[in-house]
């Protein structure tokens, strides 16, 4: 299934989603001008290695390499080919726009970056002693589709389904959002042994945490914009 859009409104320019995808856009142009060795490098400058988190020797390390506490953060904007960066733009663009109008710019970009953060460490636990750096902003994006489920469960998203009598369907955000929840944590448990190149795991941390922040602090929110502007 692939998401096309959705009908939430938005009463605000999304100028940090907008920002977002621009940057990931950048970086990834910056990575391909050194062709495949400039983005397997990039990977290792600046992506998150469980291991050197923990503070646990590697077996070699690249010249240039951040220092680990930052890759918790630049790991987010770093991807690994045009398909990684743009199925994971796709998702910030569909979903993104309204979480950032409610929050608004401030508390968005704080959720994206905690979420992001959140995913790092629970990709961390079962990978600790993995020396192969993670990318992408998949964990954070994760942490706004959470936050989207919880905010927006009515809102309708139109998909694409390949091969289907009718290629394109309009369902419920919560139908397809806990079916993707369901999916990354099925998978995630039947190769919990093997090491792959999707990190589960920071999926489902990110996601959990999102929807768990939302979950947690949407009657500290301003009561007078719900009202303006509520939740479904």
């Amino acid at each position: 299934m692939i998401p096309i859009r959705d009908d939430s409104r938005i009463y605000r320019r999304p100028t940090v989603t907008y920002s977002l995808i621009g940057l990931c856009i950048a970086v990834f142009i910056w990575q391909v001008m050194g062709g495949v060795q400039g983005i397997n490098l990039s990977a290792y400058r600046l992506g998150m290695i469980p291991a050197a988190i923990l503070g646990q020797e590697l077996p070699f390390v690249v010249a240039g390499t951040l220092p680990p506490e930052i890759t918790l953060f630049s790991y987010m904007f770093v991807h690994g080919s045009w398909l990684h960066l743009l199925s994971n733009m796709l998702y910030l663009w569909i979903f993104a726009k309204a979480v950032e109008d409610r929050l608004r710019h401030s508390g968005f970009i704080a959720l994206y970056l905690m979420s992001g953060l959140a995913a790092a460490f629970v990709q961390i636990i079962p990978d600790y002693q993995s020396a192969v750096p993670m990318i992408g902003a998949s964990g954070a994006i994760s942490g706004i589709l959470g936050a989207y489920l919880v905010m927006f469960p009515h809102a309708r998203v139109l998909i694409f389904i390949p091969l289907s009598p009718m290629m394109v369907h309009f369902v419920r955000a919560r139908i397809l959002l806990l079916i993707w929840f369901i999916f990354q944590l099925f998978v995630a448990v039947v190769y919990m042994d093997t090491q792959g190149d999707v990190a589960w795991w920071a999926h489902i941390g990110g996601f959990v945490f999102g929807a768990g922040v939302i979950l947690i602090g949407r009657n500290l929110f301003d009561l007078r914009r719900l009202r303006a502007h509520p939740w479904d």
